[in-house]
């Protein structure tokens, strides 16, 4: 490689990093609006600004989406559109799978049973190509179980096309698994993933 093409890799190099950072930047603001609205109005003033941002209607639905609205607590419209999401599993089963985790969040009384029907569901049917999203799923339905000794065990990455809100909810998921598990120090190193969230609920 000459030397333009080194300085154009450079520049390249610089030029992702500061996207991703923009990027990074108006998603924590969009989170901060969701629980100011939460924080002043109440969890349908929260909503629509999440319907700002994720169309309700979209099919197929979007795991972020789900997340969201399991972290401003709405778990009767979370229940509603996980309920309704249809069309062919393979469209579906991933979002469904993080939709299933924010109800078990939101101690909906069948989403854990729901989650893990789904799980078995995605590991039967969907394809083998499809082997990093069955593999994910299973890491979710994981998560929902709340085994503190099955979770400790997952690896970084096992999530693909990770958001801020399905990050979020997965590490307040883990968290609260390890605080019913009796794991205080490992609760602990979870919510330090929180950051982000925290922030914008103090915001």
């Amino acid at each position: 490689m000459g030397l333009i093409g080194k300085y154009f890799g450079i520049v390249g190099i610089v030029v992702v990093v500061l996207i991703v950072a923009i990027v990074k930047g108006l998603s924590g603001d969009k989170m901060k609006q969701v629980f100011a609205a939460l924080r002043t109005s109440g969890v349908d003033a929260a909503r629509a600004e999440v319907d700002k941002m994720f169309t309700p209607t979209r099919n197929p639905p979007l795991a972020a989406r789900f997340a969201a609205l399991a972290l401003i607590g709405d778990r009767s419209t979370l229940a509603r559109e996980v309920g309704a999401a249809s069309g062919k599993l393979r469209n579906i089963a991933y979002q469904k799978a993080w939709g299933l985790l924010g109800l078990v969040l939101l101690d909906d009384p069948s989403a854990r049973a729901a989650l893990a029907e789904h799980v078995a569901l995605c590991d039967r049917e969907l394809p083998m190509m499809m082997g990093k999203i069955k593999q994910a799923i299973r890491g979710i339905g994981t998560i929902g179980a709340g085994d503190v000794d099955a979770i400790a065990k997952l690896t970084p990455g096992l999530f693909p096309f990770h958001t801020e809100w399905t990050r979020a909810l997965t590490w307040e998921c883990v968290a609260r698994a390890f605080d019913r598990g009796g794991k205080p120090e490992l609760a602990k190193n979870a919510r330090q993933r929180l950051a982000e969230l925290e922030r914008a609920k103090a915001a």
